[in-house]
């Protein structure tokens, strides 16, 4: 994701700026993070849920892992709009909507799109 969607959405939308929360963040995260003043690390945080009540979009680029996916649960009870690798949504019933070749190509247009957060957030998608 940082070196594929990150700089690619920045490019579009320089606007953009990036909230990574959770305990001990890779390295590559905390370099991001140093070189790039659009990316905050938080580490470790009780509640996430005012980091995501200010999203306008949850992105879970889950590679490895496994457990219940609380967060992709939170993400979607909260109405955010999410992005996520299918291992990040195993054993949840969602509807995936494949996006164009081009990873950000979709969600740039639908951001600028005039009412879409919005919308997704009430649910009437």
């Amino acid at each position: 994701m940082a070196e594929t969607v990150w700089p690619e959405l920045t490019r579009t939308m320089p606007d953009a700026r990036l909230t990574i929360v959770g305990a001990s963040p890779p390295q590559a995260v905390l370099d991001l993070a140093a070189r790039d003043s659009r990316v905050t690390v938080t580490g470790f945080v009780d509640d996430v849920r005012p980091y995501m009540e200010k999203a306008q979009v949850y992105l879970c680029p889950m590679r490895d892992g496994g457990g219940t996916r609380l967060k992709i649960l939170d993400a979607l009870s909260m109405g955010i709009p999410i992005v996520a690798t299918e291992m990040a949504l195993e054993g949840i019933d969602v509807v995936l909507r494949p996006t164009s070749s081009s990873p950000t190509s979709r969600r740039t247009s639908l951001r600028r799109s005039s009412g879409w957060w919005a919308t997704m957030r009430s649910g009437r998608s």
